[in-house]
């Protein structure tokens, strides 16, 4: 790959003009706004271009070119905030919803596709996210639904506490949300797990959404503390392990 065509650059350009042109790019080929079918496959290659030229240390003639940590494997939302500052595109900044995923070893070997339950406060439709029914306009602040106060030159506005700022007086506590104003919604999520996914490791599948993946205990093998390796549980007898002998190992 030749990171200077990719970003649609010359050998020489500077940091700055490096930088405006991936931006642009990476703009236009987020998966979010660019409903081509490749646009996340092209957005992971400029990403990588990126990587290799961003400090101007370039070299085409090694083949090790991963030393900024660049990884095939990434969200789309990750290598967004990795280069955006943490905000989703053209600057927003993204709300994350969190959630765990349970795999066992082998789905983490081979990939696999799991549904995950997210929950998320919604306003209470029936009450329009008050909590009461809504009664007479509210006599301490005349339906304004501002607290009013003058010290010296400066005037003070605040939500007025009886109505808290509706303008209304509270009548009858909402029964479909308990005067809360929300409401628990359960979404059902499918979340692609890559093959060799690691313990503990974070995807972000969707904009708002960030999972953290966690393997389940397994009857012959145990994931070292390095996150790498591999061990094989093997039950010997008490003699084997004095005299020593054989066993077999998966």
């Amino acid at each position: 790959m030749d990171p200077y065509k990719v970003l649609g650059i010359k050998p020489g350009t500077s940091k700055d003009d490096i930088k405006k042109a991936y931006k642009a790019l990476a703009l236009k080929y987020h998966p979010d706004h660019n409903p081509d079918k490749d646009a996340e496959e092209k957005f992971k290659e400029i990403n990588a271009a990126y990587d290799l030229i961003k400090d101007g240390n370039y070299n085409p003639h090694k083949t090790t070119q991963n030393r900024h940590g660049f990884n095939p494997m990434r969200g789309v939302e990750e290598i967004f905030r990795q280069h955006f500052g943490g905000h989703g595109p053209f600057g927003r900044t993204i709300k994350r919803r969190r959630g765990q995923l349970r795999i066992t070893l082998e789905e983490a070997h081979h990939g696999c596709t799991k549904k995950i339950l997210i929950s998320e406060p919604i306003s209470c439709t029936p009450c329009k996210g008050v909590g009461f029914e809504l009664g007479d306009i509210c006599s301490h602040c005349n339906g304004s639904g501002e607290f009013v106060q003058q010290k010296n030159i400066m005037v003070i506005r605040q939500p007025c506490p009886a109505c808290k700022g509706f303008g209304r007086e509270f009548k009858s506590m909402c029964t479909s949300c308990m005067g809360r104003g929300k409401k628990s919604n359960n979404n059902e999520l499918k979340v692609i797990i890559p093959p060799g996914t690691l313990n503990g490791q974070v995807l972000y599948p969707f904009e708002d959404l960030e999972v953290t993946v966690v393997y389940l205990p397994h009857e012959e093998f145990a994931v070292m503390t390095n996150n790498l390796d591999i061990g094989s549980l093997v039950t010997v007898n008490m003699f084997d392990a004095l005299l020593g002998g054989t066993a077999k190992v998966k």
